[in-house]
């Protein structure tokens, strides 16, 4: 497909999407052309697509992992504000899943077809994983590999960035006032609140970081806890936590895959 063909063929699927969803977004295409996806789009925000090959790329394979690199790579932007205020300026149309319900799947799928076969762009490598991240072969994801590769990249690293307790999965803000440590102990305690623990139960925690729910679980709720990684790092750092708050008796950490875990 030429380059021409594959801005035509992109064109009439923001045509549909503008006339069938409506949606409140723009799109930026790599020869500087504007198309709203909404009627009422005022051209921002708008995702900028910085070559032809970055939608056959996504089609072939929509995974997080490929839009991100294609993020870091430059070849996808957004203009007109964050990602944060995309996902706000979406969230607020309340109509628009109910329209993208009654959007024509088959004429989407057959304006879509070409593109997944035309020429892609290759997803930018940035310290990339040699291995199977997205499971894509018939042997599954290489759990191990890519899990310390992920993370076994020194603890202090991780300090920079995360809370106290080195936590990244998402906080939890009661009152949207609290700082990221009040809300991510906010969190820990939700947790432990809606599986309901109690003096005295048994506690597993599968992918267990390091260690700030096991932590938590076992000096707040009595717990018997036991976690488990596959980042040496991560264990490393999660026993010298639980042996400087007395709780090595109580919550253990083990390297073992979940598939693995027996008792």
């Amino acid at each position: 497909m030429t380059e021409d063909r594959l801005l035509t063929r992109t064109r009439r699927i923001a045509a549909l999407l503008r006339d069938e969803v409506d949606i409140p977004l723009s799109l930026r295409l790599w020869d500087g052309s504007l198309e709203p996806l909404g009627r009422g789009a005022a051209g921002q925000p708008a995702i900028a697509l910085a070559s032809p090959g970055v939608l056959p790329s996504l089609l072939r394979r929509p995974t997080l992992d490929r839009l991100i690199r294609h993020y870091v790579g430059g070849r996808i932007d957004l203009e007109g504000g964050s990602w944060i205020d995309l996902g706000g300026c979406l969230a607020a149309d309340r109509d628009i899943k109910r329209r993208l319900k009654k959007l024509s799947k088959p004429r989407l799928a057959l304006l879509m077809a070409p593109l997944a076969f035309a020429k892609a762009d290759a997803a930018p490598d940035v310290r990339a994983f040699a291995g199977d991240a997205e499971g894509a072969t018939a042997a599954g994801r290489e759990n191990d590999a890519f899990i310390k590769f992920h993370y076994d990249v020194g603890n202090e690293f991780y300090k920079l960035f995360l809370d106290p307790e080195m936590q990244y999965s998402c906080a939890y803000f009661p009152t949207g006032e609290e700082t990221l440590e009040e809300a991510q102990q906010a969190k820990l305690d939700m947790i432990c609140r809606k599986l309901r623990l109690s003096e005295g139960d048994r506690f597993l925690d599968i992918g267990c970081g390091w260690g700030g729910l096991l932590r938590h679980a076992t000096k707040h709720y009595g717990v018997t806890a036991l976690g488990i990684t596959l980042s040496p790092s991560q264990a490393e750092e999660a026993r010298a936590r639980l042996q400087a708050d007395g709780l090595s008796d109580r919550a253990t950490v083990e390297i073992v895959d979940y598939q693995d875990l027996e008792g």
